[in-house]
């Protein structure tokens, strides 16, 4: 008689790899986490990160994925403004201060799809100042991103505004591509983990790896107590269609509008490029003058504001126009 024994073929889950540090490199770590975590507690208490309960929640959550070893890629979406830069801190602060991680300081990365200085200097300000090196918009991410990513092991990339510049010809693809990003062996090689966030996920790298196995996971973050949505905007009749504003009829408007507040204010003014900027600005300036005194400020590449918030942090002694050409895209926090 002859037992033929049947064997289940068990396909075995993929996992990073973990890296083991000597004594003298774990306290090294120990002792530069303590200054890292010492400076997001000074940035908190100054109000520069403001750690919010619901961005608290997102961080623990995503924790919890990166500590699944199966786990590459997580997707974390929420409503515009709900999540980005605060719940980023509070991810860097919570991994951090779990004691059953170990991760160089210098492994931490943040990094953007948006060529936008404005971004840059705005993130680096809400970050410790050993995790500001480390913040890259998207004209950094060919050479200077590469030359500090590349051969690294042991890593976290928190990626924000993610659906711009990952399209398969864009930077953050073509960047990936050459360091080996997008290879999913590469990443459980070198235990790399990827945290994109985004409101508007469409076309994002999570989309673009269409991996849709273990190795990806999704965070939907929850607005926060006082949330004001684009639907809330709409709703109290705060969003209103565009108009071209080279007619008489939408200036009026904007003149009855201004008309109704009972304090001077900023009004900023999107333009177009080149003449049309230079067309609005001048129309603009021959309406309004016809009928009061009204100041007119230009706010683009080539003029002195650095910072746009260096003038919104005073109240205006007069209704002032601020006229915007290609900057203030995305990410970008106006004080009131």
């Amino acid at each position: 008689m002859y037992l033929i024994y049947q064997y289940a073929l068990i396909k075995m889950e993929r996992v990073r790899n973990l890296y083991e540090y000597d004594d003298y490199a774990k306290r090294e770590y120990e002792l530069k986490k303590k200054i890292l975590l010492g400076e997001i507690e000074l940035l908190e208490f100054k109000n520069k990160l403001r750690l919010y309960q619901n961005q608290i929640i997102t961080a623990y959550d995503i924790l919890s994925r990166i500590k699944n070893r199966a786990i590459l890629n997580i997707m974390v979406l929420g409503r515009t403004q709900s999540v980005k830069t605060g719940c980023m801190g509070a991810l860097i602060k919570y991994y951090l201060s779990d004691m059953t991680e170990i991760m160089p300081l210098d492994n931490i990365f943040i990094i953007t799809g948006l060529s936008s200085k404005e971004w840059k200097n705005q993130t680096i300000a809400r970050m410790p100042n050993t995790i500001q090196e480390r913040v890259f918009h998207r004209n950094d991410l060919p050479d200077l991103f590469y030359k500090e990513i590349k051969r690294k092991k042991n890593v976290l990339i928190l990626i924000d505004e993610i659906h711009i510049g990952s399209k398969s010809d864009m930077t953050i693809c073509n960047t990936f591509k050459k360091i080996g990003l997008l290879d999913k062996d590469y990443l459980y090689d070198n235990d790399i983990k990827i945290v994109e966030y985004s409101a508007t996920p469409d076309g994002t790298l999570y989309d673009l790896l269409k991996w849709r196995d273990n190795s990806t996971a999704m965070v939907i973050s929850q607005p926060g107590n006082g949330y004001t949505s684009s639907f809330d905007l709409l709703k109290n009749n705060r969003v209103r269609q565009s108009k071209d504003l080279s007619s008489i009829n939408a200036l009026d408007e904007i003149r009855n509008d201004i008309d109704s507040f009972k304090n001077y204010r900023y009004h900023i003014i999107r333009t177009r490029n080149a003449k049309q900027h230079l067309k609005t600005v001048s129309m603009f300036e021959e309406y309004f003058n016809a009928i009061g005194d009204y100041d007119y400020i230009t706010h683009d590449g080539k003029s002195e504001i650095d910072d746009i918030n260096e003038i919104m942090n005073d109240k205006p002694e007069r209704h002032t126009f601020i006229f915007i050409k290609e900057l203030i895209r995305c990410s970008k926090t106006l004080n009131k």
